[in-house]
């Protein structure tokens, strides 16, 4: 196999991808405009981390509207839009390919843009 160096996964950047477009609808800005990350191990251990999230570069929290209570809504519309694709379609391939090109793209370009991605530990941090 590859040398561990080279191996990435795609880590949270599909659930990042996600929260940010969730972010932009319920704001009504572009996406571009917002950044938000999702961050943990893909699935039920990640957190959204909305209190570093900006938006226009105006912290997400310092938006009228932004209670706990649509935080919480929020979190729970990301985490649950897996399932909902799941039923609808039968699977999230598609999403998971279109992060795929993202990131390979990214890579190819060298155009230094952020990814939540993984990598294998062996070790470190102690894992």
């Amino acid at each position: 196999g590859f040398p561990k160096k080279r191996v990435i996964g795609t880590g949270t950047s599909l659930d990042s991808a996600r929260l940010r477009v969730e972010l932009a609808k319920r704001l009504q800005v572009p996406i571009e405009s917002v950044n938000a990350w999702v961050l943990g191990e893909h699935g039920d251990s990640s957190f959204e981390n909305l209190s570093s999230a900006v938006v226009n570069g105006k912290p997400l929290l310092d938006y009228p509207g932004m209670t706990e209570a649509a935080l919480d809504e929020i979190e729970a519309h990301v985490r649950e839009k897996g399932s909902e694709i799941i039923v609808k379609k039968g699977a999230t391939y598609y999403g998971v390919a279109m992060m795929l090109a993202k990131i390979v793209t990214a890579i190819l370009e060298n155009n230094d843009l952020a990814l939540p991605l993984s990598a294998p530990l062996h070790g470190e941090y102690g894992i």
